[in-house]
C-alpha cells in the first residue's frame, strides 16, 4: 500500500433501527483505502457540531467503527491514520432511533 495514497473512502452505512423507544441514534462505518482494502486501527474523532462534544476511537481489523447513543443532531465524523492524508465528512444528521 503506497504511504501516500488518500484515505478516500469512509463508507457511512444507513439502517433504521427499531430496537423499541429510543432517544439515540448511531453513525457506523467502514475505514477504506483507494483499493477498498480495509483500513484497521485508524483513529476516528467524531463531533457533535451543536455542543461540540467529542469521542474518539479505532477501526477495527475489519476497518468497521461505531458510534452508539448519539443524541439527534448534526455531527462531523474525522478519519486519521499515518501516511494517509486525513479525511472530513461534515453535517451528517442522527436523528432519533436511527443508524447512519
Amino acid at each position: 500500500m503506497n504511504t501516500r495514497t488518500t484515505l478516500c473512502t469512509v463508507w457511512l452505512l444507513a439502517a433504521s433501527a427499531s430496537f423499541g423507544q429510543t432517544f439515540f441514534g448511531s453513525i457506523v462505518g467502514t475505514v477504506a483505502d483507494p483499493s477498498a482494502s480495509a483500513v484497521p486501527q485508524a483513529s476516528i474523532t467524531l463531533t457533535n457540531l451543536g455542543t461540540a462534544e467529542r469521542r474518539t476511537g479505532l477501526s477495527d481489523n475489519s476497518g468497521n467503527y461505531q458510534f452508539i447513543n448519539l443524541v439527534p443532531g448534526q455531527y462531523k465524523v474525522e478519519v486519521e491514520m499515518t501516511g494517509f492524508r486525513r479525511l472530513v465528512r461534515d453535517a451528517i444528521t442522527v436523528e432519533a432511533q436511527s443508524a447512519v
